[in-house]
């Protein structure tokens, strides 16, 4: 997966756009016209979506009952917004935003990613209870970081179109995009080891 694009940095930035990764959110570093946007994102997509899809298709195999379904489609329909808000509704460049001309599919970005967060969020309240106590409470807290920083994170959108500093909008935004990756890599593992664990018990029982 690419970290290029994720990782705050004080790299040489595009013309009109603040200096260093932390007052940028990763949807500027894929907008129309920038650099790297067709190597990222805009043109060719980026590596994050298929591995999503197929993240989503793994939790509904591997996971048993409804609830793990539901996850798995859940997570289906969050890779599906996110590959359209990185392809289809990508953002423009701040200096077009400040001048007024942003495009429609710019207006459609964050749109798509309130409901790529809702459909997050439904799938982790559904998979909380599929590995025990432990992963659901990790679950929760997890909700609750998405919220709190999601929240924070939004309160910089205005800024976009005016020209204001966003000075801290790349971190918020970033910790709430590594807290969804732990949560993905913890309940891929969980699911990974439950047949194990299952076999175990089974045997367990039947000496018993």
């Amino acid at each position: 997966m690419t970290t290029r694009s994720t990782l705050p940095s004080g790299g040489s930035p595009s013309k009109g756009y603040p200096r260093g990764g932390a007052s940028q959110v990763i949807s500027e570093l894929l907008a129309a016209g920038r650099p790297h946007a067709t190597l990222h994102g805009c043109d060719c997509g980026h590596p994050v979506q298929p591995a999503g899809g197929g993240f989503a298709v793994g939790v509904s195999a591997s996971a048993r009952g409804r609830r793990g379904r539901v996850a798995g489609s859940l997570l289906l329909g969050y890779a599906a917004f996110s590959a359209a808000g990185g392809l289809l509704f990508f953002m423009d460049q701040r200096q077009v935003l400040e001048a007024g001309e942003g495009s429609s599919r710019n207006a459609m970005h964050g749109p798509a990613t309130l409901v790529l967060s809702l459909f997050l969020v439904g799938a982790m309240a559904f998979a909380a209870t599929l590995l025990g106590r432990r992963f659901r409470y990790d679950t929760y807290a997890t909700i609750v970081i998405l919220v709190v920083f999601g929240l924070l994170t939004s309160l910089y959108i205005p800024r976009f179109d005016t020209g204001e500093p966003t000075p801290w909008v790349g971190i918020t935004e970033r910790i709430n995009i590594y807290a969804t990756m732990l949560w993905m890599a913890v309940l891929a593992i969980g699911l990974l080891r439950a047949p194990a664990r299952n076999l175990e018990r089974r045997e367990s029982a039947r000496r018993h």
